[in-house]
């Protein structure tokens, strides 16, 4: 901890002349502008050695991990049913359509079997790979009607492009659409999981201010199927 100096010089001349009146020992007579310099000095030279530090520190951050599971399956059990896309292959490389840098253009999707009673859909897109503990949303459609089975490629640039009375919910970029995929320079390979959510009920309940953390909470009780299918993608 640095020492702070409280006392103006002219508090300090004053306090030699009180020291004299006393009768102690004169301190020898201090240099109130080298004092300055010293102590500027020694500030800078804390600056700069932390700024060094960081620096060096960032520079030598790995990003190296564990691969994270697949996190479907460890969700409540659910019927599976069939989703295919003219712009995914599964487990292939995403276009540069469905790239951030490149465009976010979300892909087309079509999807048949879903089990009997489903009243709606939600349509997601999840980056389980992203370096943090909760993945990364890139997309969150909710409330899609019963009767479409099929998102034409560009459907999720806004709520307007989405069938019916369906919306957005904020994607973790902070936009109300479809975010491409985005991972850092130099990571491991990223899965972007797109899955359409079989719903039991006409109405997840949700609003488009929610987080992507509460559609999922509420899909964990109104899910009655999933159909996946991935890409990947790493710079």
């Amino acid at each position: 901890m640095m020492t702070r100096f409280d006392r103006s010089p002219d508090d300090l001349l004053a306090l030699s002349e009180e020291q004299a009146a006393l009768g102690l020992q004169l301190q020898s007579k201090l240099d109130i502008a080298k004092v300055d310099v010293v102590a500027e000095t020694w500030i800078v030279q804390i600056v700069q050695s932390y700024d060094l530090g960081h620096r060096a520190s960032l520079t030598s951050m790995s990003l190296d991990r564990p691969i994270t599971p697949d996190p479907y399956p460890l969700l409540p059990a659910a019927a599976a049913f069939s989703v295919s896309s003219s712009d995914i292959t599964d487990g292939q490389p995403l276009k540069d359509d469905q790239v951030n840098k490149f465009g976010d253009t979300s892909p087309q999707l079509s999807w048949s079997g879903a089990p009997e009673g489903t009243k709606s859909y939600v349509v997601t897109c999840f980056d389980p790979d992203a370096p943090i503990v909760s993945g990364f949303w890139h997309w969150v459609a909710v409330d899609i009607p019963a009767d479409v089975t099929e998102l034409a490629a560009g459907a999720g640039a806004s709520d307007d492009s989405l069938p019916g009375a369906a919306f957005h919910v904020r994607n973790d970029g902070g936009g109300k659409n479809f975010m491409g995929a985005a991972p850092p320079e130099g990571d491991q390979v990223h899965r972007y999981y797109f899955v359409v959510h079989a719903v039991g009920e006409e109405t997840l309940g949700v609003n488009g201010n929610v987080s992507p953390a509460v559609v999922g909470f509420n899909l964990a009780f109104k899910t009655l199927g999933r159909a996946i299918i991935h890409g990947t993608f790493q710079h």
